[in-house]
């Protein structure tokens, strides 16, 4: 049992209900997304942090969330809260413990194809990994196998590389005389946290946005 201090007193039942209060329709979609495949959900009686490095990790991420998404112009961005939901349910499993499948289902190198064409023509969409597998005619186990075999990643990580890719021609093209912004370009393609953006532009590109844009 974790031992808590004053300041550190976790309510484990009321932070996960209000985690699917909150992400409400979302939760379950990500939290299958996430756990590819498995029919899980959170359960409140049972989650708990794994240690207080996770309880505090949970807590900021939460105070995050709630500051960067729900209560901020931001809010009604489909891409923005998409990619936000995605990493506070990605820190939930993390913190909780869930656990998720250890076997994969093989898939045709085809397969992958349609998956990546599919991504490639809806990038600038708010699609899932459920979107990306009925587009392969896969699983999201299938497609997860398939698609990282193929390609040395997930769907999903190749969506924000291409994201990201697309932030970066946006960036060249644009005339920050005219009123171009590294923060405005970025969020019309879903990143919301522009301090993790400018650190994952950085480690592709070896530059910083604002460098690219000429600012």
């Amino acid at each position: 049992m974790l031992q808590k201090t004053a300041d550190e007193t976790f309510d484990r039942d009321a932070a996960t209900a209000a985690l699917l209060e909150v992400l409400r329709p979302d939760v379950r979609a990500v939290v299958r997304e996430a756990l590819v495949d498995e029919p899980a959900t959170l359960d409140r009686t049972a989650a708990r942090p794994v240690s207080p490095e996770m309880e505090r990790l949970w807590l900021a991420t939460t105070a995050l969330y709630r500051d960067l998404v729900l209560q901020s112009e931001m809010s009604g961005n489909v891409l923005v809260r998409q990619e936000a939901t995605r990493a506070l349910i990605a820190t939930a499993i993390a913190v909780f413990g869930f656990q998720g499948p250890g076997e994969w289902t093989a898939s045709a190198p085809a397969a992958a194809r349609r998956a990546r064409s599919y991504i490639d023509e809806h990038l600038c969409e708010p699609i899932t990994v459920h979107d990306v597998a009925a587009a392969a005619r896969l699983s999201v186990r299938g497609v997860q196998y398939g698609f990282r075999k193929a390609y040395g990643m997930s769907p999903m990580a190749y969506l924000r590389a291409e994201r990201l890719a697309a932030v970066r021609r946006d960036l060249l093209a644009a005339d920050p005389v005219a009123g171009a912004t590294v923060a405005g370009i970025a969020r019309q393609w879903g990143f919301a946290h522009l301090g993790r953006f400018a650190g994952a532009y950085r480690d592709a590109y070896g530059e910083s946005p604002s460098l690219t844009l000429g600012t």
